[in-house]
């Protein structure tokens, strides 16, 4: 029979990195990050607030409370997300991007306020 090992120093090298890494990472209140999301410095993330697997948030991105990202969704650096709002799956904000609606998968947003500039359906 195998027993696993415990190894005490890999531990709390895990734990000392995870609280760095909360402690960077301006988390507020019932926010929740799947797996494999991507969080760049600077980010702000509100509560209530889901980002999904896969999604990306460049430097400087600010989400607001009860925001849902989708899967697979780019927020551009310094892009800033109003409260309440829904982004779909695989869409793509560009940079300095300031999203005030709900916005649909498959489309590039960019301007202040964001506009669609491009469909993935309409891509040549």
């Amino acid at each position: 029979m195998l027993v696993a090992r415990r190894r005490p120093r890999l531990d709390a090298r895990i734990n000392d990195l995870a609280r760095r890494i909360q402690e960077a990472l301006p988390l507020n209140h019932g926010a929740r990050i799947d797996e494999h999301v991507m969080i760049l410095p600077g980010c702000i993330i509100g509560h209530d607030s889901m980002i999904a697997a896969y999604a990306a948030l460049a430097a400087g991105a600010v989400v607001s409370g009860g925001v849902r990202v989708g899967r697979r969704a780019y927020l551009g650096a310094a892009s800033v997300v109003r409260d309440d709002v829904s982004i779909g799956d695989r869409s793509l904000r560009g940079l300095g991007a300031a999203v005030v609606r709900n916005m649909p998968a498959d489309v590039l947003w960019a301007g202040n306020s964001a506009r669609p500039v491009r469909s993935k359906a309409n891509r040549t």
